[in-house]
This record gives structure tokens, sequence and C-alpha cells, in this order.
């Protein structure tokens, strides 16, 4: 009873209150419902509502930069000799990393040549962006775990991200388990543009998203996303457009859509190429440019 919120006071006091996405914005009055899947305002929605009805709640899109989008896209050797380079430096720094450790003997066994789909994921592995991918249907297997398993030999999935310990070791579990995964436990910018280039599908299937900033990055490529339709990843994909959006009302569900959404995807890339090539094309050709949001920030925030 004698907390002070320094969050609730700011909203209460200030003459403008901006989030990083419009949807998001939208979704902060809301309260929170963990057990559907729903992170709301999280105990600020009444204020965030009273913010809202004044004309003081606005959601402006972030933005990434478009300045060098030049070069050819890696080819399957140069990435894996990437990997090879990455972890060798990992392991000279923690040479008893079972992460790093596992990566390179998985590296290692990666076929010659290309596989037939590159799917890619990079991001912090906390809650928010990881508990989708690890979440477990009945029979104990998680979501990454089952759309690995249906590609079998035909893909392979590669997840460069670190972050909470809980979720990295859970993820560890999951690639010891999965042949055709290998989980870059670490942070890497040697690494995220060419995996951004070379993927050809990006896995965001984030819990809650006031904007996110790697669909952007992965689009710019040309790399069509699969995300969850929520807070600045519906402001910036449009489903069967320029990438493929999931839902579902419990966690259950969205796990569920997640695999099936993911699946999907990938038989239009392998039985209707055309299609494939026009979302590609159409994600490639979006442009969430700083200036845009930098005008529109100055329109909403500082002009009445």
């Amino acid at each position: 009873t004698h907390c002070i919120n320094p969050m609730a006071a700011a909203i209460r006091l200030a003459d403008r209150v901006s989030t990083v996405s419009p949807t998001y914005a939208r979704e902060i009055c809301r309260p929170s419902e963990p057990s559907n899947g729903f992170i709301g305002g999280e105990g600020l929605e009444s204020l965030l509502l009273e913010a809202r009805a004044s004309n003081r709640l606005t959601g402006v899109l972030n933005g990434c930069f478009y300045d060098d989008l030049r070069g050819r896209r890696p080819g399957w050797q140069r990435i894996i000799s990437m990997l090879e380079s990455q972890l060798r430096d990992w392991l000279k720094r923690t040479p008893e990393n079972e992460a790093h450790k596992l990566a390179m003997e998985r590296v290692a066994t990666m076929p010659k040549r290309r596989p037939r789909h590159l799917l890619t994921s990079i991001g912090r592995l906390v809650a928010q962006k990881a508990t989708l991918l690890l979440h477990e249907d009945k029979s104990g297997k998680s979501a990454l775990q089952r759309i690995a398993g249906e590609l079998g030999k035909n893909g392979v999935i590669i997840v460069l991200g670190s972050g909470e310990t809980i979720f990295e070791e859970r993820l560890l579990d999951v690639a010891r388990k999965t042949p055709n995964l290998i989980f870059l436990c670490g942070y890497s910018e040697f690494l995220a543009e060419p995996l951004y280039h070379a993927g050809d599908l990006f896995l965001m299937p984030s819990s809650f998203e006031p904007c996110g900033i790697s669909q952007m990055l992965a689009m710019r490529r040309g790399q069509p996303c699969i995300a969850h339709a929520i807070g600045g990843l519906r402001d910036t994909i449009r489903d069967q457009k320029t990438g493929f959006l999931f839902g579902g009302s419990t966690p259950d569900t969205q796990a569920d859509a997640f695999v099936t959404t993911t699946l999907g995807a990938l038989t239009v890339r392998t039985d209707d190429p055309m299609r494939w090539q026009d979302i590609r094309k159409a994600a490639a050709a979006q442009r969430f440019d700083w200036a845009s949001s930098a005008k529109r920030t100055i329109e909403s925030l500082y002009e009445d």
C-alpha cells in the first residue's frame, strides 16, 4: 500500500503517451489474461484508457534502415563457414559451454548442399519471445520440435539468441533432441545479417510485441515471416501478402496455429513458387523507414 509506481504516475501526468505501434496502443488498454495468452496493460489499463479517452495515447510504428541492401544472398557453405567461425570464437572464451559444443557438432553434420528449406529465428530468449517456440503439446513436444520433425531432412532451423537461463536451457534441451536444429546461444551481429538474408522463412511467434524490429529486418531482405497477429507484428505484416500471421485464444491453440501456419507457408513455397516469389518481393518492398516514423512522432506528440 506504500509503493509508488513511476510508470503509473508518468501516464497520469503526461501530456502525451506514446507506444511503438498502433495495435499495441489498443492492446494495453485491456487487462492481461495470461491463461488465455493475452498480455495487455498489466494493471495500468485503466490509466491508459483514460489517456486514450482524452486523446493523449498514440501508437507510432518503429522503423529500420534501408541504406545498404546490396550484395548477393550468402550461399549455404558461406553460412556454414560463418557459423563455425563464430562458434570457435565463443568456445575460445567459454570452452565448457554445452550449447556451443552441441552447435559445433551439429554444424559438422549439416549436408554439403543447401537444404530445401532454411528457417531462421533471431531474438532474445525471454518469455515474450520464446514461450510459444517452446510450448509443448500433449505429447510433450515443443512447437519447434514439431516443425523440425515435419521438415525432416528437407529443412534446417537456425535459432540465434540468448537471454534468461531458463529459456536457454530449455532450448538447449530441445536442440539435443532435434538433429536439424542449430541453436546458437549468444548475440552476434556477425551472423544476424547473413541469416536475415539467407533464410527462407523467419519465425517470430512472440506472445506480445510492442513493435518488433526482427520482422522488419527479415522482410527487407525478402524473407517472409511467420508471426503472431499481435502488436506491431499485425501492423507490419499482411497475412498471405507479405508474410503469414496466426492467432489463437489460448497458448495451446496459438502454438498449434504457429505450427500449422509454418507448415502451410512451406507448402506454398514448395507447391506454388510463383506465389512464393510474389510474397518475397512484396515483403522486400515494404518500407518502415525512420523518416516516416519521425514525421508521425512530431505530428502526434508535438503538434496540436
